[in-house]
Parts: C-alpha cells; structure tokens; sequence
C-alpha cells in the first residue's frame, strides 16, 4: 500500500514537515503559513513550531545541496524525531525550488531514518509507515508525478530494508540451509521463479571453485538462481552477489578481535536480493536473473588449503593462494555460471570483498571496475544521484602478470602486497568470457560500518539503490 496522498492545501489539522530554504523565505513562498516568515535556519537545523495548535518542524535546507547530503538531513531528522512524529498524522510539504531528484533524495532520506534493527523488544512503527501521511509540494502544478516519485522511493526502501534485515541478522540465523529456505518462501511471495543447487548437483554442474569454499563447512552449500521475467523484456540483467554467510578466513584464519564483522560477508547477497525485490515491485520492463553462491568459509579437517589447484566452472585450474580470498572463488563460478547459462546483456558482480577497496576509497564509495566506458558513466552518474558512490579502477592487462600460476591458470590473489582490488577484478573477468558490458563493484567499505540506527557497525542498504536505479534508467 503507497501510504502517501498529495493535497493541494495545507491541513492545519496535520503536524508537517515543511523542507524550507532562504529562497523560500525570500521570496513568500510559504505565505500561507505565516509564521514561517520569522523562520529561519541553517543547513540541517530544525526549527519547531505551533501552528493552529499543532507542530510545525522546519528543517534548513539549500537548494544548492547535492542529494547525498540532501538525503543524509532528512534521514538525521526523520530518527532523531521518530517519536514525535508518531504521535499524530503527519504531512510533509516541498517547495517549488526543488527538483524532483531532490525530492526523491529527501523522500529517501526519511524512510531510511525510520529503519530499526528488528528484535522481539522492537514494536516501534514509523509514521511514514502508515496511512496518515500526506504529501505536497506547495506549487500548485507539480511538474512530476510527486505520488509515483513516492512510490518508487518507498518500493527502493522497502528492498533496502530486506537487505539490511539479512546483514544484521547474526550468522546461526542465516547459515546457506537456513538462507536457501528463505529465498525459496521470498521467490513465492514475490513471485520470482527459482532454482537451487545442492553439493550434488553443484559436483555434477562442475562448480567446483564454489564448493571448494563450502569444504570446510557443517552446512550444505545453496547455489540459487532467482528469476524476475516480465512480458517482454527489453534488456537482459545478470547480478551475482557475494553470498559468504559467515567468513573466518578459512585456514588462513582472522584474527578473532573483530572476527565477529564476518557476519557482514553476504552484503552483495542482501543487496542482489534487495534490488529484486524493488524491481520486481516497480515493474521493471527487464528481465533479472541473479546468482546467488552461497555457504560459509569454516574450518575442519576437509578445508580447502594455501597451495591447492582447484578446478572451476569455466574449465579454468585455479591455484589457491590464501584461502581468506573465498569470495572471488565462489564468483568467479557465479559469473561464469551466468554468462554460459543466460548470457545477459548486461553483467555485474557485487561483492564485500578487499581490504584493498577500503584502504583506497575508506567509507564513502564502492570501487568500481569494468571494461565498459559507457557503462562506467551511467554507474558513476547514478552513484552521484542516489549518494551510493562508485569509483573506478584500471583494468590493464600488466596487472594480469601477477595472477599466472605455473601449476594452474591462474593465481587468485597477487603475492604483491598492494592493488588487490584490482587483482581481484582482474581475476573475476578471467571468469566473464570477455563480456563486454561486464561491472565488477567491491563495497567492502561501504555495506557495512556504523549507523546511526544502532549501537555497533551495522548494515547500511547500500547498492539497493544504486542498482535499482541504474536498472529502471535502462533504455
């Protein structure tokens, strides 16, 4: 249900959120409201008022503000304000300056303030949940659909939610038996069509790079494929995410002082799955397939060993170098499981995968690598637009040097103690058949770290919606 209405007057029988800046205060734009001539606050502030009785929250905004930022205000406003706002009907006012991506921005921003890690203890529902909720801007001719603006936002949200829900789950709640259930009751319910490998069937298929991860671990391994198919379709989308529940290292053991993170291993997952979810209820006119490899990365005395040649889906020999390098062994199966068995237009991998990603780019963007010029601008430009950042990395083939093997193919790791991010892309295209239109986006910095909603590092959503969109602005 799209809790949001559009209004064409103020209902002073409403409390508001009123988004306002100095342009608007300058020129009357809200003269309807007269007390919001004496308003006046800087770039994140919020003011409180009475009006007709009832609360009135000014939140300080410029309209030169690019839309991370935008996002971030009201997503800081929406939590810090949650209770407040849940006492009454609520009514959220835009002004004419700004344009429908800042609206979409801001709209986005206070969904995601609603989010609350789910507990027994946790009842709380937002307001922007339920169906008192209005929306308007205050021209009276807007000059796009604000209702369906509302929509997509809430639907992105809704994806990004899952995938936060998954990633913060602890690891005994979402081992690969446990996930592969999930997925199965989520498919039905979204109506996506499925399959999933076991050992046997993964052995018989040859997707022996994947399994050899899943050696060391009590659980069988799920190697799920979802399907989104509308009628039609006009293009054709592979995602594969890195779905590695729970990550020790393998016998190139963590350390133990922040081993309890691992949980996080399976962001590309919970975004691939986010992003289906809102495709799917946006009524993408494409068709998505994902690959989903997933197991944990365990020890026993039948795990993988630093030195073994493992053989993979695409008949390349892999020579294992440090077995904490699990994620690009089960993608490296995933994509060429992808590219063989539905040869999309259009193919990307995402994935937590190296420190290197963190090292380089910190906490505020994913990197990026692909062998396309056009797609990297469309990823970039869509980064910039929903705050989910990407940058980009070389593809040069002398970084292919430091990965030959002489006992397999290839190496999986680099023996030289810097660029991994790079080796580690370069690595994974040896596994897309020369694609063409093949991204590769390592969010290891950025799927994962602190949250206002919670006290510990926690999930962030990101990729949901940088995907979704990406996928949505496809012609």
């Amino acid at each position: 249900m799209n809790p949001f209405q559009q209004n064409s007057q103020f209902d002073p029988a409403y409390q508001s959120i009123v988004f306002v800046s100095k342009e608007d205060i300058l020129h009357s734009r809200f003269e309807f409201i007269s007390d919001f001539l004496f308003f006046e606050a800087d770039k994140n502030e919020v003011q409180i008022m009475s009006l007709n009785h009832k609360k009135c929250f000014g939140v300080g905004i410029e309209n030169e503000t690019n839309l991370s930022e935008l996002k971030k205000i009201a997503k800081r406003f929406s939590y810090q304000f949650r209770k407040k706002l849940n006492s009454e009907p609520t009514q959220i006012v835009f002004s004419e300056f700004l344009s429908e991506s800042q609206i979409k921005a801001l709209l986005t921003g206070l969904f995601e303030g609603t989010y609350e890690i789910k507990s027994e203890q946790n009842e709380f529902e937002h307001p922007l949940w339920n169906s008192d909720v209005e929306i308007f801007m205050v021209q009276k001719n807007a000059k796009f659909d604000l209702i369906n603006a509302a929509r997509e936002v809430q639907m992105i949200c809704e994806g990004k939610f899952l995938s936060m829900d998954l990633l913060n789950l602890p690891p005994n709640f979402k081992n690969s038996e446990i996930l592969a259930e999930f997925v199965q009751n989520f498919a039905k319910e979204e109506n996506l069509s499925i399959k999933i490998l076991n050992a046997k069937e993964c052995e018989q298929q040859g997707l022996n790079a994947f399994l050899a991860v899943n050696q060391g671990s009590a659980f069988e391994p799920a190697f799920i494929i979802l399907e989104y198919k509308p009628q039609n379709p006009q293009k054709t989308v592979g995602l594969v995410g890195k779905c590695i529940t729970f990550d020790t290292g393998g016998i190139s053991i963590k350390p133990s002082e922040n081993m309890h993170y691992m949980k996080s291993d399976m962001g590309g997952a919970c975004a691939v799955l986010g992003t289906l979810l809102a495709v799917s209820k946006l009524k993408s006119p494409h068709h998505i397939i994902a690959v989903l490899p997933a197991t944990d990365n365990a020890v026993n005395n039948n795990s993988y060993l630093p030195g073994d040649v493992i053989s993979s889906f695409s008949g390349k020999n892999i020579e294992v170098i440090n077995t904490d390098a699990e994620g690009r062994m089960t993608l490296a199966d995933g994509l060429s499981y992808m590219k063989k068995e539905f040869n999309p237009e259009i193919l990307i991998d995402i994935a937590t995968l190296t420190g290197s990603a963190v090292r380089a780019l910190g906490y505020k963007a994913a990197a990026m690598l692909t062998v396309s010029d056009d797609l990297a601008e469309k990823m970039s430009q869509t980064g910039y637009k929903t705050g989910e950042k990407v940058w980009r990395f070389p593809l040069w083939d002398e970084y292919l040097e430091d990965i030959t093997s002489d006992v397999a193919d290839l190496k999986h790791i680099s023996l030289t103690p810097v660029a991994d991010v790079i080796y580690a892309g370069k690595f994974l295209e040896q596994f897309t058949d020369h694609h063409p239109n093949w991204i590769h986006l390592d969010i290891a910095g950025v799927a994962f770290g602190k949250q206002e909603y919670s006290k510990d590092k926690s999930a962030s959503g990101y990729g949901v919606e940088l995907l979704t969109r990406f996928i949505l602005e496809l012609k």
